[in-house]
């Protein structure tokens, strides 16, 4: 299946990427997994998670994104570029999977997720209208969830963006992503990792807003320092 697919892949990019790589991605996926019945969808998820972690253990990104399109998860999708994404910034393969990846079922947090690792993507080349594209959608998403830590994950990510080019909203961005995070974790209640999700966020976004005081020389990173101690 791996070598099959790696020919494909050789073949497909002798010619017009937009046409022909999808296409025949497509087809061969059809012709090596068949439509399951719902009784055997568990099974062949499990066989597609299995071989994508196999394919991350020995770094084959572009293979690991490939079963991940599979699964229909937007989390998969995510977590691969998360390990892969200088790889797959390089990756005409990648794009052709993104551009034809939908989620099978997606909650608001993988969606969110997905976004910022497009936003990841699009830094690592360079791209920066593409940059401000995604960190607006999963902005979107984010707000329409309500949920904290989401919408202190897109700004955080927002603050990074903006900071090369203008450090005063990156400071306006990370305050707010500050604000969020300490939010959720306020509200927590017994959710462990929720609390732990916040507190992890929280931290960078400290961290990122206590250099651009340093910077400034603002008496303040010594007080965001000491917080994210």
């Amino acid at each position: 299946v791996e070598r099959g697919r790696e020919q494909l892949i050789a073949v497909a990019l002798q010619l017009p990427t937009d046409i022909a790589l999808p296409t025949l991605c497509e087809h061969f996926q059809q012709a090596v997994f068949r439509r399951e019945s719902a009784d055997e969808a568990p099974t062949q998820r499990a066989l597609l998670q299995a071989a994508m972690g196999a394919a991350l253990e020995s770094r084959a990104y572009e293979a690991a994104l490939w079963y991940a399109a599979r699964t229909g998860s937007a989390e998969a999708m995510s977590g691969v570029i998360e390990r892969g994404c200088n790889e797959l910034a390089a990756s005409a393969v990648a794009d052709a999977l993104l551009k034809r990846f939908e989620p099978v079922t997606a909650s608001d947090a993988a969606l969110v997720r997905l976004k910022l690792a497009h936003v990841a993507l699009a830094r690592v080349r360079g791209q920066a209208e593409q940059e401000q594209q995604h960190l607006e959608e999963a902005l979107r998403i984010a707000s329409r969830s309500a949920d904290a830590v989401l919408l202190g994950d897109v700004y955080g990510a927002q603050g990074r963006h903006v900071e090369p080019r203008d450090v005063d909203r990156a400071i306006a961005d990370y305050v707010a992503s500050i604000e969020h995070y300490e939010s959720a974790a306020r509200d927590a209640g017994d959710s462990p990792q929720r609390a732990h999700s916040a507190r992890v966020g929280l931290l960078a976004s400290l961290v990122r807003l206590s250099f651009l005081y340093s910077r400034r020389g603002d008496p303040r990173c010594k007080t965001l320092l000491e917080r994210a101690s």
